[in-house]
């Protein structure tokens, strides 16, 4: 899999957790997630070079969303009230929200 095409899994209302581990995708499309009402908790691949419009647009309960990659690759994506969460397997010096892998389950650093 390299893209999520657009609407892919709108209106989901059972989908809560998206945990993607493939580094070949590349494409989120917009409004891929759309309306997905009980998405709370999003893991994406570092490998990711393009996010489509509104992607999680409509996901009331999304509150965090774990990147593989860093800030800047993250560029501007508007993901609603969730924390973006960039990896690092230092713990981080710098203020911001980042996270590692503890027991193969994705951990935010505690904050600065």
């Amino acid at each position: 899999m390299t893209s999520i095409n657009s609407y892919a899994f709108k209106g989901c209302e059972n989908l809560t957790t998206v945990q993607i581990k493939t580094a070949k995708l590349t494409t989120v499309s917009a409004h891929a997630f759309k309306d997905c009402t009980a998405l709370s908790k999003v893991e994406l691949p570092s490998g990711i070079m393009s996010f489509g419009a509104d992607v999680f647009a409509g996901c009331e309960k999304l509150t965090a969303v774990y990147y593989g990659g860093t800030a800047e690759a993250w560029g501007e994506m508007t993901v609603g009230t969730a924390i973006i969460y960039f990896y690092t397997e230092e713990e981080p010096t710098e203020t911001g929200h980042y996270w590692h892998l503890v027991e193969n389950v994705p951990t935010p650093w505690d904050q600065k």
